[in-house]
């Protein structure tokens, strides 16, 4: 279930979707990821629920071991598209990780 930021109305929202962690720790298991250490935001319920949507047509539902850290990264291209601020943190923070960025 997605995090509310107690008393303020907002979602903490992953900018990689916790469900694609095995994506994550298998292309990069150095990092010693775990959920806890995705990249996140404050969103309000609509965003949150809107970007999350993407996420689901982009990736749909089933065993994340099946995307590759290529899919993932490609994923966010498109899913932040319209969000400038979050496409460069999470290129950011993936770049940290060792990832190529298109």
């Amino acid at each position: 279930m997605h995090g509310k930021m107690r008393g303020s109305g907002l979602h903490t929202h992953h900018l990689i979707e916790q469900r694609l962690i095995n994506a994550l720790t298998n292309a990069f298991p150095d990092a010693n990821l775990t959920t806890g250490k995705i990249i996140s935001t404050p969103l309000n319920p609509q965003a949150h629920e809107a970007i999350t949507k993407l996420w689901r047509e982009i990736l749909p539902y089933g065993d994340s071991t099946i995307y590759t850290i290529d899919q993932v990264v490609d994923a966010a291209q498109e899913v932040y598209a319209d969000y400038p601020v979050m496409l460069n943190a999470v290129n950011d923070w993936l770049r940290s990780l060792g990832a190529t960025i298109p």
